[in-house]
């Protein structure tokens, strides 16, 4: 039976693997159908596609966003994306700098509250 994952992570964002340690890891497990869809980069895509390449699997490109609405937050996943696109790459460069500022302002927060 050939298994499909169609919704990974690795240490782009917030996974525990590297994407060619991935790619490695999802071949071991059978894995023939793989969807890279990291939060917010696609930074990992390339790593993994040179991982995969010659290999039993198959390698999507993918994203995944967090998209804030009036009732509430959902994310949205990408498949079979252009990894490469300009404007695409200076978005999630853009949120991936978001989401750092945001880490330190939320760390400074803490601190001021005594959290160290």
């Amino acid at each position: 039976m050939n298994l499909i994952d169609l919704h990974t992570h690795t240490t782009a964002s917030d996974g525990r693997k590297t994407p060619p340690d991935l790619v490695d890891y999802a071949c071991e497990q059978g894995v023939a159908v793989m969807a890279l869809t990291d939060h917010d980069t696609v930074a990992g895509i390339a790593p993994a596609l040179e991982q995969a390449w010659g290999r039993y699997i198959r390698l999507i490109p993918g994203v995944e966003f967090s998209i804030d609405y009036d009732s509430g937050t959902f994310h949205l996943v990408g498949l079979n994306i252009d990894h490469a696109d300009r404007e695409l790459v200076a978005v999630t460069r853009d949120l991936a700098m978001k989401r750092d500022t945001r880490a330190v302002r939320m760390v400074e927060d803490l601190a001021r509250h005594g959290v160290d």
